[in-house]
């Protein structure tokens, strides 16, 4: 009986050894994991803060090209004086009245062959 109990003790003892030193292996490969994130953002950040430009000083700013998709010509402008966007000559029809518009073009086409 003494026999069982020293090989359950010594076997508990094992297993306690084997999960302390997984344990600790995986705590290892954590912190060099979080030190590899922890690298990575800080070059990000550096490169972040590299790559925007200076602010325009005493310069005016350069025109903008229009946002793609739009179905305007001309390009938007910044005011020099508010450093704000001049709105654009003429609005974009919103897309569901062009829609209609569209829909009754085709509705007069349609009665007109009829």
């Amino acid at each position: 009986m003494e026999n069982m109990d020293s090989r359950i003790d010594s076997f508990i003892q094992e297993l306690k050894a084997d999960s302390e030193a997984k344990f600790q292996a995986m705590m290892e490969l954590n912190n060099a994991r979080f030190q590899e994130v922890l690298t990575a953002m800080s070059a990000l950040q550096k490169d972040k803060e590299n790559c925007h430009p200076p602010p325009y000083e005493g310069e005016t700013p350069p025109i903008l090209p229009s946002p793609p998709g739009l179905h305007f010509a001309h390009q938007q402008r910044v005011d020099p004086q508010t450093n704000q966007f001049v709105p654009p000559v003429r609005e974009i029809p919103p897309v569901k009245e062009a829609r209609q518009q569209e829909d009754q073009e085709l509705k007069v086409e349609r009665l007109s062959f009829a």
